[in-house]
């Protein structure tokens, strides 16, 4: 038995179980019955390690800290609340700064 064959397919098991559990919270999150403010409010996250352009920070959302990145040109600062708008691989979201 190869080791690393071993080791790599745990990381693939991993990252489809991340993938798996997001896919998962989505509907729940845009479920049918919802109204347009309730969604907006169920896809916020407070931003935990300020986000910078082209470099990652951290958001918690629904109580899990997350990986997350903007593309916009601007550094979002610990405490800001941001908007969740997509997800990028399994495990980084992609946020919108706050309105002002």
């Amino acid at each position: 038995m190869n080791p690393f064959k071993t080791l790599r397919k745990l990381g693939e098991e991993a990252r489809e179980e991340d993938a798996n559990f997001f896919e998962a919270m989505l509907p729940l999150v845009w479920g049918a019955g919802s109204t347009d403010q309730q969604t907006e409010h169920a896809l916020l996250a407070r931003v935990t390690d300020a986000i910078r352009p082209g470099r990652l920070g951290h958001v918690q959302f629904q109580g899990t800290q997350w990986r997350a990145r903007c593309d916009q040109p601007v550094t979002i600062p610990v405490g800001a609340t941001v908007r969740i708008c997509d997800r990028s691989h399994s495990t980084i979201l992609v946020v919108e700064p706050p309105r002002t």
